[in-house]
């Protein structure tokens, strides 16, 4: 009992908005211009927003958009389409798409069809332009729309997806809250300005070359600690796209390979130059500077001089530590200046303040605590993702239907 239905069928209006420069009319404050790149999946971005004057949004009194409209993007991700509130009735928008749907199409119903996999199919075939894609006017009244018996349904199937959206957001805004207190933390704690308990002498500090640290702590270089390693180089004729042995490069280092290498080559290397043990703490010395990876042991083989490790003493500092001191470290040059890529000698000046061994393993703990709670948030988080992908390929195609 279901209909498939030409878009511009359903719509009262399709158009675009302002297409003519604007710059001029640009105001701190005014009336809100929403750009394509406001336009999110079931939302408007309100990040970076521009105003434009009264007069100048007078002029294009047609273009305004009311509560309901559909606002669908144009360019960058063409066919991305969300729903205007009521907060934003009578704002414009620059070359976006605008439309009106009649009374027998829910507004959020369709706009979860367009950004289904299905409707993004649909606006990819006709897309239009060279490098930079592109739908217009006609391309999307010509879109099909599958469309429920009642608008009820149509409701009832919108409510259900906004329903999981909701939990979504909820997770997403916990999982930020949670990863910005573990920052925090960090620094207090990797710094010694906050001590867990039992473990403070006195509440006295002392003055170093780094600022000031807890009266029972040290302050050491990176290279006095440990000897700073890299695999033997592999050139490009050794490498292949599939094999047995991972290679990881810069652009793929904490990622999926892209890259093998022979196992016969691999226990050459591994035999007769320096390679990383379990639990060493990988850097990356180009691209993102810094970035730690924990070695997790297993056969595989990472591109010389871009991603290093400290053979550290770990008598002196534990790898569990290591891998959270390397994330909030500053590095320097020996005059201060900013690093590009790191060298033996970054690790030669940069230095960091060292607690006792069983400090450094409750800090550790608190921290491995925060992390494994992020990650399982970060899995429930896939979880209803991956929900609600399920349930637009079933309930935007009428598989599933809703009591």
């Amino acid at each position: 009992d279901w209909e498939v239905k030409v878009f511009k069928s359903l719509t009262t209006r399709i158009t675009v908005g302002i297409a003519n420069s604007a710059t001029h009319a640009y105001s701190d404050k005014g009336i809100i211009m929403f750009r394509n790149q406001n336009i999110k999946e079931n939302f408007l971005d309100t990040n970076d927003l521009i105003y434009i004057k009264q007069d100048f949004a007078n002029r294009y009194f047609n273009k305004q958009i009311k509560e309901n409209d559909l606002l669908i993007a144009r360019t960058g991700y063409p066919g991305t389409t969300c729903v205007v509130t009521k907060k934003y009735s009578g704002a414009q928008t620059f070359t976006t798409l605008i439309a009106s749907p009649k009374s027998e199409l829910d507004s959020n119903y369709c706009a979860y069809f367009f950004n289904s996999a299905v409707g993004k199919r649909l606006f990819s075939a006709a897309q239009i332009g060279g490098a930079q894609k592109n739908v217009n006017a006609n391309t999307l009244s010509n879109i099909c729309v599958p469309l429920p018996p009642t608008l009820a349904e149509q409701q009832k199937i919108a409510k259900a997806l906004s329903d999981v959206d909701n939990v979504i957001s909820t997770l997403e805004k916990l999982i930020t809250k949670k990863k910005n207190l573990k920052q925090g933390t960090m620094q207090q704690l990797l710094t010694g300005k906050k001590r867990l308990p039992g473990f403070a002498k006195s509440d006295k500090f002392k003055q170093t070359e780094i600022g000031e640290i807890p009266e029972d702590w040290e302050v050491k270089s990176l290279s006095s600690i440990g000897e700073v390693k890299m695999c033997k180089r592999v050139l490009k004729f050794q490498t292949s796209e599939t094999g047995e042995i991972p290679f990881y490069k810069i652009g793929t280092f904490g990622k999926e390979p892209d890259s093998y290498i022979s196992r016969e080559l691999f226990n050459f290397l591994k035999n007769n130059y320096s390679y990383p043990k379990k639990g060493d703490i990988l850097i990356s010395a180009a691209g993102t500077i810094g970035r730690p990876v924990v070695f997790d042991g297993k056969d595989s083989f990472f591109q010389d001089s871009n991603i290093v490790w400290l053979d550290n003493d770990e008598s002196v500092i534990s790898n569990y530590f290591l891998s959270y001191v390397f994330k909030i470290i500053k590095w320097q040059t020996e005059d201060g200046g900013i690093v590009s890529r790191l060298y033996n000698n970054n690790f030669r000046v940069t230095q960091i303040p060292i607690p006792s061994k069983s400090e450094q393993t409750a800090i550790a703990n608190v921290l491995s605590s925060m992390d494994k709670e992020i990650e399982a948030l970060n899995t429930k988080l896939e979880k209803y993702r991956n929900l609600k992908t399920g349930m637009m390929q079933q309930l935007l195609t009428g598989k599933i239907r809703l009591k």
